[in-house]
């Protein structure tokens, strides 16, 4: 710096003061203070004979001062498995130039977490720390700082990136430091949190219904398998299953000591719910909830699960499954047939028995029951009981078929239908009548074996015979004729076969045999004491009689005379009693 003072006079002085700014880039040396020297030196154009105090020097020992400030600014919230950062900045409020900055970053979490980066805007930072911890810390060298001026910021920023996967709150300390004394350390540090936001990704991988298609009665077992796809753990995880109606709940299961409840089938605001308290990344757990289809249950089971939980889902597309079943029947029907009595006597009624159950597993529905009556038989009456109702009814065109339709039978249901009919009095002695029952179903019947069965029932005969004698009076005259009328009937309830009837009348002694009206079944022979009037039929049936005149002429008078008659067959005849019959006439 130069100044041109012009004349000064012989004794005078002119004081001048010079202002000076130190540079704030100014090094001071390591070892101690520095110094600035201020050296002045005077001239004139006149002759000086003493240069020797024509200069001056005076020196200022000089020290550097930077006051360092440390701010934060961290993310206000970041989902778990991003990435979040905290951003600290190095502020140099002078006055000098803060050299050889220090910052180290402290991070600490009551969760595990990952210092994922370090970007500092001037100089370089050491390794970063191991990944998953609860505390982190890392020091960079930002190198010198100068004040901030009109001309430059001062400042300095470190950026630090974390990446957590479960939801919690780091709390961050940045701490700076510098070779260059600092009059306000109590700015030189400072902190803030980065909330990190858990997230759990909840989906349903898969939800069956085994087996499809399921049959009514039979067991349908419902399994809902979850995942969590992270990157945090689900807390409080709920899995729903709205089942359909027409299910019965046996079991519900969910492993890891959850709590299940088997809610109301067929109600979607009661569904069969499971909790489980956590659910690690990664994890999976199935709800497995075992039901009896109701056997009346038809049509398409429709259930729709569900999963939820307390931490944030970023996606509820896939929270949610339902399945549809088929539901198919199948009644194994069975029949029972049995007759009563057995043997049984032609001519007599039969009551045919025939219990039909159902073994399920479902309902049979349309339950039809048709017996084909033996040849020898008619039908007479159908009752169904054990509150089976229905009705039965003899098929048009075929009287030997009756057709009954039952109710709905649940399985373990039976009924049982008497069929009463009457059995032909001509049935021969010995022979068989053969019924038949069959069942059958709308609801398909899984085993056919046993949906028919035959009742043998063997037939006997019985023919009560009964014979008759009468003529038109008591008392003849004597030389004149006396009409016999001698009957046999078939009481039944049998046709009695090879049935005869036998007159006998007063022998030629008396008088003599004229004529009969019986026909070719007819026979007579006579003797001294005795005539014979013998008729023969094959068969006569049951409450049919037959019946034969036979002319007799007593000759003069002959007193009191007796004629009978006497019936027999070769069916067994339980009344004998009624099987002779007698007429007395005498003369007048």
């Amino acid at each position: 710096m130069r100044c041109d003072l012009g004349t000064l006079a012989s004794g005078a002085s002119v004081p001048i003061q010079i202002r000076t700014q130190l540079d704030a880039g100014y090094d001071v040396p390591s070892s101690g203070p520095g110094t600035v020297t201020d050296t002045a030196t005077v001239s004139a154009d006149q002759f000086d004979p003493n240069t020797g105090n024509n200069s001056a020097s005076a020196s200022v020992i000089v020290n550097e001062q930077a006051d360092l400030a440390v701010n934060k600014s961290c993310d206000t919230s970041v989902l778990a498995g991003q990435s979040g950062k905290c951003t600290i900045y190095v502020d140099n409020n002078g006055p000098s130039t803060s050299r050889n900055i220090a910052l180290t970053d402290t991070a600490t979490s009551d969760g595990s977490f990952t210092m994922s980066s370090a970007t500092p805007s001037q100089g370089s930072c050491g390794a970063l720390p191991p990944p998953n911890t609860t505390s982190a810390s890392i020091t960079c060298q930002l190198g010198n700082l100068g004040p901030a001026t009109p001309g430059g910021p001062g400042r300095a920023t470190l950026v630090v990136g974390y990446i957590a996967s479960e939801g919690q709150t780091i709390s961050d300390k940045a701490t700076a430091t510098a070779d260059t004394p600092d009059p306000n350390s109590a700015n030189n540090s400072q902190s803030a949190s980065l909330p990190v936001t858990a997230l759990a990704d909840l989906q349903i991988t898969s939800a069956t219904a085994d087996p499809n298609p399921v049959i009514a009665g039979q067991t349908l077992t419902f399994a809902v398998t979850v995942r969590n796809a992270g990157p945090s753990t689900a807390k409080n995880v709920v899995l729903k299953d709205a089942l359909p109606a027409g299910v019965s709940v046996t079991s519900i299961t969910l492993p890891s000591g959850s709590s299940c409840n088997t809610g109301v089938p067929g109600d979607p605001f009661q569904p069969a719910t499971c909790g489980l308290d956590l659910l690690g990344p990664g994890a999976t757990a199935t709800m497995t909830i075992v039901t009896t289809v109701g056997p009346r249950t038809t049509g398409t089971l429709h259930a729709d699960a569900s999963v939820s939980s307390a931490t944030l889902d970023p996606n509820n597309s896939n929270n949610f499954a339902h399945t549809d079943t088929t539901v198919a029947t199948q009644a194994d029907l069975g029949v029972a047939l049995a007759d009563s009595p057995d043997p049984v006597t032609a001519g007599t009624s039969l009551t045919y028995t025939a219990t039909v159950s159902n073994t399920g597993p479902s309902t049979a529905r349309t339950t039809t029951l048709l017996e084909n009556l033996d040849n020898n038989v008619t039908f007479q009456s159908a009752s169904i009981s054990n509150g089976g109702a229905g009705t039965c009814a003899q098929v048009v065109g075929n009287p030997h078929q009756i057709q009954c339709q039952l109710n709905d039978l649940d399985p373990g249901q039976s009924v049982t239908v008497y069929t009463q009919v009457l059995v032909s009095p001509s049935a021969p002695s010995g022979s068989t009548l053969t019924t038949t029952a069959t069942v059958s179903t709308s609801s398909g019947d899984p085993n056919g074996a046993n949906n028919a069965a035959t009742a043998p029932t063997k037939v006997q005969t019985s023919a009560d015979l009964a014979a008759a004698i009468t003529a038109p009076s008591h008392v003849y005259q004597p030389s004149s004729t006396v009409t016999y009328t001698a009957t046999i009937t078939d009481n039944g309830p049998s046709d009695a076969q090879a049935a005869v009837l036998t007159i006998t009348l007063p022998g030629t002694k008396v008088g003599n045999y004229v004529s009969d009206n019986g026909g070719a079944a007819c026979t007579h022979t006579a003797t001294g004491t005795a005539t014979t009037v013998t008729c023969s039929y094959a068969t006569l049936a049951a409450a049919a009689n037959r019946s034969v005149q036979v002319v007799y002429f007593f000759q003069g008078n002959q007193k009191i005379q007796t004629a009978t008659d006497k019936v027999g067959s070769a069916t067994t005849d339980p009344i004998t009693t009624n099987n002779t019959a007698s007429w007395t006439v005498g003369p007048k």
